[in-house]
């Protein structure tokens, strides 16, 4: 192979990853979703019983919010990574 097409394939591969990388972290927003769901669930039903536990319920709320604050993390490092390699590509 010739240094150009060395040249070629390494950025090829370099997008590839960064590409694999954008799509873990949508993974990762789209599995921290239900957890907001999940946790307001479980924190009516807690709300529902004749004596409400205080502790679980702040555990809950708090966890609800954990789970959004690194789900839109997730979304926009993963929206960041993807378009610097579609600008990487583009500008060649």
């Amino acid at each position: 192979m010739t240094v150009k097409a060395n040249s070629r394939l390494a950025g090829f591969t370099f997008l590839f990853c960064l590409a694999l990388i954008a799509l873990l972290f949508r993974v990762a927003e789209g599995m921290l979703s239900p957890v907001s769901a999940f946790t307001r669930r479980a924190l009516l039903a807690t709300a529902t019983e004749p004596a409400p536990d205080r502790h679980i319920a702040a555990v809950l709320l708090k966890t609800q919010g954990f789970a959004f604050l690194l789900g839109s993390t997730c979304f926009a490092a993963g929206s960041t990574i993807r378009r610097c390699g579609s600008r990487s590509r583009s500008s060649k």
